[in-house]
């Protein structure tokens, strides 16, 4: 496929919500990071507040302390911790975006349950300590605007009868693993749709009275033997798919796990394309293929 394609890759920031109200003290070994984000549609009343404060203290060992506030009709909630020390770069950044998610996703997912509703975080901004200085990064919260991008219709998809029940459903869900929203939903779809695609591929090669396998057994043979997937990148989906969006065997989902999930989302939607682009018989060459819009994808971003 020629490309002709254009991407913008413009992200818009989180509105800075002033200096910190608090912020972890030094600690040798340490950076003392203070993460800022708005609840909307929630108040807490005054009585509550160290009851809120000890919640949050529980969410991670890191947590130092942490401060809440109302506004208008939402709530603004500060949270200092620490992470190890490290220089300045793209590892810093991870490290800060991702225990910043981890704080949030805990607190939040306590907060909703009591609820009885979904509670989401919006505006995240996080601020390091440097000495006597303060660095804050406002975390991209959505793309500015969306990409221009030019493709083809193949021929195939609207003339020849290849657009089978089982790829509709394939597409079904492979559309929702492609949304910009929460990682552990759009890679739970993407495993789904390379499940169906799987039992196609099964349906057409097996061979008489040959049983299904289990659902582990083909997914791993399928994309061995059709999309001639790397093994260890497989057992890894497989794991992050039961550990996470099956069976929730995994009791601590730790700060790097949404690196790794997003890592596992990019290489799921490459297969499920190229399971499909097969499944249709298409040339590979010129066939559909994921947007490069998609790597670019913050940990933080459409945290609701």
């Amino acid at each position: 496929m020629e490309d002709n394609s254009e991407y913008h890759y413009t992200f818009r920031p989180a509105q800075f919500l002033g200096q910190p109200s608090i912020i972890a003290p030094p600690m040798s070994g340490k950076i003392s990071v203070s993460l800022q984000f708005i609840i909307p549609d929630l108040q807490i009343a005054r009585i509550e507040l160290d009851s809120y404060k000890k919640l949050i203290k529980k969410c991670l060992d890191e947590v130092w302390g942490s401060d809440i506030l109302n506004v208008n009709n939402a709530t603004l909630v500060t949270v200092a911790f620490y992470i190890e020390f490290m220089q300045e770069g793209i590892e810093l950044h991870n490290a800060i975006e991702n225990k910043s998610r981890i704080i949030i996703e805990r607190f939040l997912g306590v907060v909703s349950y009591c609820a009885g509703i979904k509670i989401r975080a919006i505006n995240i901004v996080t601020t390091r300590k440097e000495g006597s200085n303060l660095v804050t990064t406002l975390n991209a919260i959505d793309k500015a605007q969306f990409p221009t991008v030019d493709f083809p219709l193949p021929q195939e998809l609207y003339e020849d009868e290849i657009l089978t029940d089982e790829i509709l459903t394939a597409l079904f869900w492979l559309r929702r693993g492609l949304a910009e929203n929460d990682p552990i939903d759009t890679f739970n779809a993407l495993m789904v749709c390379l499940q169906v695609l799987a039992r196609n591929w099964w349906e057409l090669h097996k061979t008489e009275g040959e049983t299904l396998p289990t659902p582990t057994i083909l997914f791993r043979d399928y994309l061995i033997g059709e999309i001639s997937a790397d093994p260890g990148q497989i057992k890894d989906a497989w794991k992050k798919r039961n550990g996470i969006a099956a069976h929730g065997n995994k009791l601590n989902i730790d700060a790097n796990d949404f690196v790794g999930l997003i890592e596992l989302k990019l290489k799921a939607i490459g297969w499920a394309y190229k399971g499909i682009n097969l499944a249709l018989g298409l040339d590979l060459k010129n066939a559909p293929r994921p947007s490069q819009n998609l790597l670019m994808t913050p940990a933080l971003m459409n945290l609701d």
